[in-house]
């Protein structure tokens, strides 16, 4: 067999490999194009199981709070994960573990039995007394019994349960029965309750498929999660930029430390939801445990990035959290709407 260094072109690229152990010119490692099993699987294993490698380098890095982002803005690119890509693969992980915790059967015998009504009971006109335990039950957890559809547009709608609840029209209120959105056609309320506004329609329409599956409007959420983080990135790394103007950093390293940081942020809910399914006690006091060290790292992450003292990182890191919690509330808001009328 040919020797590994003995190689005269590199066949990625074409270029001379200079007899070194990889091609200068492209990176590929100068061996013989002869494959058997043994090199297949032996670069699959060395690629999972060599703690050294740019996953693993990176997941260690990120256990000291900024370093990630501190080191790969000095230039060490090739050594840990790219930004967007830990935050693209940490939040895949999240995902799975989130589709997991929520499905049926996942070990949790009050979320089962909760998402197991969520996710699987349906109305329809022959089923209705099955269902009509499920229905109730999940109506009263989400929105009681009687529950109202505000958009902050168009008319306001009263589902009531009870006929002698019912209202006559007003130009700002409806009153229909929670039956009827159940069992008549979209077109049947709209004649019935005499809504002739295209808004108001738009409203039954998404009240209907709601009422018919919540389960599948949750995980349409939740597999759409990530884009609220897209959204609120920019604005939070403003304000970044605001707060540490004298750290002379670009906002592109703003946007760098958030990708990190927000990356770190899905590991830990990953976790967490592992934790839940530890026993009652140590479950709750883990989860204490967990975002107390969560609002640590959030902390000294923000100190070791901007390199500032204790009590003034303290100062920006506070008014940096509410910022960033009425940032996810409006965009939160935005994002709710938005999933209901694309759902």
């Amino acid at each position: 067999m040919t020797d590994t260094h003995q190689i005269p072109t590199c066949p990625n690229c074409g270029n001379d490999p200079k007899n070194g152990l990889y091609c200068p010119n492209c990176g590929q490692k100068n061996k013989p194009t002869k494959l058997n099993l043994g090199t297949i699987f032996g670069e699959l294993l060395s690629i999972v199981f060599n703690i050294d490698n740019q996953f693993f380098r990176t997941l260690k890095a990120a256990l000291i709070p900024g370093k990630l982002a501190t080191e790969f803005g000095k230039g060490k690119r090739k050594t840990y994960l790219h930004p967007l890509r830990f935050f693209f693969y940490s939040w895949v992980l999240f995902a799975l573990m989130l589709q997991w915790s929520i499905k049926p059967n996942s070990g949790k015998p009050d979320r089962d039995k909760f998402f197991q009504q969520l996710v699987t009971v349906k109305i329809d006109s022959t089923n209705i007394e099955a269902n009509k335990a499920g229905i109730d039950s999940i109506k009263s957890l989400i929105t009681g019994k009687d529950f109202n559809l505000k958009f902050g547009i168009g008319t306001d709608f009263w589902f009531v349960t009870d006929s002698t609840k019912l209202k006559p029209k007003t130009d700002s209120v409806i009153y229909i029965l929670s039956s009827d959105l159940k069992l008549l056609s979209k077109d049947s309320l709209y004649q019935k309750y005499a809504i002739t506004n295209w808004i108001d329609k738009f409203k039954i329409d998404r009240a209907k498929r709601i009422d018919d599956g919540f389960g599948d409007i949750f995980q349409y959420m939740m597999e759409h999660f990530i884009w609220l983080f897209f959204a609120v990135i920019p604005f939070s790394a403003l304000w970044l930029w605001l707060l540490f103007g004298r750290s002379k950093k670009y906002y592109a390293e703003h946007i760098l430390y958030l990708l990190y940081l927000f990356g770190v942020l899905f590991l830990f809910f990953s976790m967490a939801l592992l934790i839940d399914y530890l026993p009652n006690t140590a479950s709750n006091v883990s989860i204490v445990i967990l975002w107390f060290l969560l609002i640590l790292y959030s902390y000294f992450s923000l100190k070791n990035y901007y390199g500032q003292g204790g009590f003034k990182t303290f100062i920006k890191w506070s008014t940096y959290l509410l910022v960033n919690f009425l940032l996810f509330l409006i965009f939160g808001v935005f994002f709710s709407i938005i999933s209901a009328a694309l759902f």
